[in-house]
């Protein structure tokens, strides 16, 4: 058969899927050292510890709750969204190697590890639903 031909006779590439967000949702008690630290001197230190996630992670973006008002031990919650986890892996090392999430500053709770609309997505693959009404991320 002429080289042409087998070309023709190849099945179409399948489409590939839209990459999968997650939303982590990273929880912290706020500790002694860093609440008796002076308001500006935290402010400084999130910020600089902030930059560096947004500067160096393009698919990842970090957004910081205070949750201290709702919570007996949670004060604070980082939520992370990205369609990279080799990148979110790499954001939340750098976070964990700055002084702002140093151990004495915060004790890190619980990390939750979320996909949205999971169970249209788990519906979609197991023939029981649509894929087409799960939303993307923008």
């Amino acid at each position: 058969m002429h080289r042409d031909n087998v070309n023709r006779l190849q099945r179409p590439a399948a489409p590939v899927p839209p990459p999968r967000p997650y939303t982590v949702f990273m929880l912290l008690q706020a500790q002694p050292d860093w609440q008796a630290l002076p308001r500006e001197q935290r402010e400084a230190l999130c910020d600089d510890a902030l930059m560096q996630v947004y500067n160096r992670f393009a698919a990842v973006r970090l957004r910081w709750h205070d949750a201290s008002a709702f919570h007996g031990r949670c004060t604070d919650v980082l939520v992370w969204e990205t369609t990279d986890l080799p990148e979110y892996h790499e954001a939340v090392a750098t976070l964990r190697r700055h002084a702002f999430l140093d151990r004495q500053h915060f004790a890190l709770l619980d990390v939750i590890t979320t996909i949205p609309d999971g169970w249209r997505e788990y519906a979609w693959e197991t023939g029981m639903g649509d894929l087409s009404a799960v939303p993307q991320p923008a």
